[in-house]
């Protein structure tokens, strides 16, 4: 990662264009697990759950779009990656004890 106000470098691209692709891919497949889990039977209680943290990490990928139009938001960015990581943990982990449990 680059260090904010420097000049971009090869290292600091890589790290972004990787972070767009892990950040996109969890916020995709939680919509789309919601979509599947819901036309099913084992699982069906938790499309909403899949859902739900879809959608807010799809809004917190907007928050972090928008500190890059408008730089004056940067000193909140940090708080929207973390909570941004939390959803993706808390998918990840309500996931895999379901996958355990069954």
């Amino acid at each position: 990662m680059d260090k904010p106000g420097a000049q971009r470098t090869a290292t600091g691209t890589a790290h972004g264009l990787l972070a767009i692709a892990a950040f996109g891919s969890i916020t995709a497949a939680s919509l789309k697990l919601g979509r599947a889990l819901a036309e099913q039977v084992r699982w069906h209680a938790l499309a909403g759950v899949s859902t739900t943290l879809g959608w807010l990490m799809l809004c917190l990928l907007g928050a972090m779009v928008a500190r890059r139009v408008l730089p004056a938001l940067g000193r909140r960015f940090g708080a929207v990656e973390r909570a941004f990581y939390v959803m993706a943990i808390a998918w990840c982990a309500v996931f895999a004890a379901a996958a355990a449990i069954a």
